[in-house]
């Protein structure tokens, strides 16, 4: 048996679709010893000379005028060279057309966000979960929240059951989150994702309110997938760690105390998307990550490890972070078909299938529940930093777990590594995608002419510079269009990315342009300011756009700056929302990333992106600022056919979406291809169809 730990980040081949080089050969810096120029052109005035080849100084940078064409700047690396690199991007780009319009968006376009009720708090009493029913604030607490595309019926029910047969439903209130409601939202995970931090802020509300802030009794969060964002923000409410907490205010006593808080987590969704292998995929595409162990750095909304606590365990089946705040356990010998939500059994839903087990029976391994306030077996237990593996060997329980080596348990603890523990879903997830980096340019034009606002619409064509500086992926920064920018490249570093970008900022009307990144950053020139829109509580922006083909979703930056409480930003294609978040939840103008969000069914379309800033009562006060539009593609699959008896096995991947199996029975100019109507199931992260042989030839192919 061949087991493996995969760890680090998922290994995407990232490529841009550039403007096409201007190459400056023959320009030589004045005040660096070695220069470089397109071929092998050679300087008079400098000591040494070199070529593509690129060698290596002990003492000096190097100095580049031109990008290569193959998208990669190639650097050697050197622990005392740096490169100073110039970059351009060829002739600037036509800025789109934009007018001003009193058209009105559907409503749904700029709709306030769903606000969570006390009703989603659920208590389980009588064998069922109930609304209404009074805490016991002399019991301990245990909290059940699911994930995405669940619900309290699912797994929270079966866990309380069997928390209740071992007698914890007479020393602890069991009670479960039930935000169904925005975990099954139409438009996917994404969304369903941003809107964990208002779900948790209610759940932590509740808590607060129902036990009080005397409340000195144990509380214990289990949470799986997107509910252990829910959790991990309830729990910073109610220790007055979250920027909303009534706890937060100086002098507050309306908080409880995190060491009474223990948390455990079931394949968490730090990384996003744990519970979808296209979302995990996609989203996991461009967060930046930093180390060796991937340490993602993530929207505010991905957190899952709250500030303070007592106690962590991770539990990891399908894919997941490991943390040093944690002890870790990796399971890995469920063999069985991947899921999509939290309600079927599979890898995904493995590690509660697992704990639950420990509930009923807590000496059959050497972690899981026999270490919970339940048990009251929070000490001696498991640090911090610890790491567990179940083990390899089959003829042993699937409860015996190891610990990790110390070298490989070292080498894990200074960062949150990704890791697959089983190699089906390491091969599943870890596919190859590319990122369509806004192209201008006639050979791939993104944006179209004809963009509509109401309000200010602010926006210009500028450079945009990814890099990886400092041990951690950062927006370098931006020139005007038509500039030349020089940026110095530290050794070792990551190779950029320069790309053309439309930033833009929606406010309402004012007479003043705007510095979209201020002072280092381009200055927005307004095109046409459009008049306030009367009846209105929002400025909004029509971007048309053809989304290239194969794409599988999209993401972008953001920043609010000067909303009030109430205020709101959304995002849409077409007539659909995908992304909705409030000002209340965000730093002012620190800028955010949407993450990636599933747009397949847009791919090779014309289509338009809308934004839009939303008031409370009138017209915003915040100023929305967007940039780093990037849609994120997938090559297309590969379909495999092998015979199994008289049956032909076809298969692809899964994460390939909006694909169509098709069969003819001859290959000529005038065949006719048919819909292979059999369902496809899913097996090790391939979509797998099988169909019965005839005699005679019969070809396949995959269409979209």
């Amino acid at each position: 048996m061949n087991i493996r730990l995969h760890a680090g980040t998922l290994l995407f081949a990232v490529a841009s679709f550039l403007m096409p080089t201007v190459l400056h050969a023959d320009v030589f810096s004045p005040t660096m010893s070695y220069s470089y120029a397109d071929g092998v052109a050679l300087s008079p005035d400098v000591s040494y000379q070199f070529n593509e080849g690129i060698g290596l100084s002990p003492v000096v940078s190097y100095q580049y005028y031109e990008w290569p064409g193959d998208g990669v700047l190639q650097l050697s690396s050197s622990p005392r060279v740096s490169y100073l690199f110039y970059s351009y991007l060829g002739p600037t780009p036509a800025l789109p057309t934009a007018f001003s319009t009193t058209s009105l968006p559907p409503t749904n376009m700029v709709a306030r966000p769903r606000v969570p009720s006390g009703t989603q708090f659920l208590v389980y009493t009588s064998g069922a979960f109930a609304s209404g029913v009074p805490l016991d604030t002399n019991k301990m607490t245990i909290v059940l929240t699911h994930g995405w595309m669940s619900s309290s019926d699912a797994w929270p029910k079966d866990m309380a059951n069997v928390l209740t047969s071992q007698g914890f439903g007479a020393t602890a209130n069991i009670v479960a989150w039930d935000w169904r409601v925005n975990a099954n939202l139409s438009a996917g995970l994404e969304i369903s994702a941003a809107r964990t931090p208002s779900e948790g802020e209610a759940l932590g509300g509740e808590l607060l309110y129902l036990l009080g802030a005397n409340y000195n009794k144990p509380i214990h969060f289990m949470g799986h997938s997107l509910g252990t964002m829910v959790n991990c923000r309830a729990a910073d409410f109610i220790h007055g760690d979250a920027k909303n907490s009534p706890g937060k205010i100086p002098g507050s006593t309306l908080k409880l105390n995190p060491q009474n808080t223990h948390m455990t987590m079931f394949d968490e969704a730090g990384a996003v998307g744990v519970a979808n292998a296209l979302s995990l995929v996609t989203y996991m595409l461009f967060l930046p990550t930093s180390g060796d162990t991937g340490d993602l750095i993530n929207n505010f909304w991905t957190k899952v490890i709250p500030d303070h606590s007592a106690w962590i365990d991770n539990y990891i089946s399908e894919v997941g972070r490991l943390h040093h705040e944690a002890a870790n356990v990796l399971l890995w010998r469920r063999f069985a078909v991947p899921v999509i939500s939290d309600i079927s059994s599979g890898l995904h839903a493995y590690s509660y299938d697992w704990y639950s087990n420990t509930v009923a029976a807590p000496l059959i391994s050497a972690i899981g529940h026999r270490f919970s306030f339940e048990r009251n077996t929070l000490s001696p237990l498991p640090p911090s930093g610890t790491y567990f593996l179940q083990s390899a060997d089959l003829i042993d329980s699937p409860f015996v777990v190891t610990p990790l080596d110390a070298a490989t348990a070292n080498s894990l603890s200074s960062g949150r590594a990704l890791v697959y523990p089983t190699l089906q879903a390491y091969n599943g997830l870890n596919v190859a995608g590319n990122a369509y980096l806004n192209g201008l340019n006639a050979a791939g034009n993104v944006y179209l002419d004809g963009i509509q606002h109401a309000g200010d619409f602010l926006y210009d064509v500028t450079e945009w510079v990814l890099s990886d500086f400092n041990g951690q992926s950062a927006y370098v920064g931006t020139g005007t269009a038509g500039s030349t920018p020089a940026y110095m490249i530290p050794a070792g570093s990551a190779p950029l990315q320069f790309f053309w970008d439309l930033p833009f900022t929606l406010q309402k009307s004012t007479a003043s342009p705007l510095a979209l990144n201020g002072a280092n950053g381009p200055i927005i020139h307004p095109a046409d300011a459009g008049p306030d829109i009367t009846n209105n509580t929002a400025v909004y922006v029509w971007l048309p756009v053809i989304v290239p083909s194969n794409t599988v979703g999209m993401s972008f930056e953001f920043k609010i700056v000067g909303a009030g409480t109430n205020e709101y930003m959304t995002m849409g294609v077409s007539n659909e929302n995908y992304f909705t978040m409030e000002s209340k939840f965000l730093d002012d103008g620190v800028w955010m990333s949407s993450g990636v969000i599933e747009i397949s069914k847009y791919a090779g379309k014309q289509t338009q992106l809308f934004f839009s800033m939303n008031g409370d009562s009138g017209l915003p006060d915040g100023k929305l600022s967007v940039r780093g539009i990037q849609f994120l593609t997938v090559a297309p699959p590969t379909l495999n056919i092998s015979v199994n008896g008289n049956q032909a096995v076809l298969s692809w991947p899964v994460i390939t979406t909006g694909w169509q199996l098709e069969q003819t029975d001859a290959l000529s100019s005038s065949n006719q291809w048919t819909d292979v109507t059999n369902a496809p199931g899913v097996l090790d992260y391939e979509n797998t169809v099988t169909n019965v042989l005839n005699s005679g030839a019969r070809f396949y192919r995959l269409k979209k």
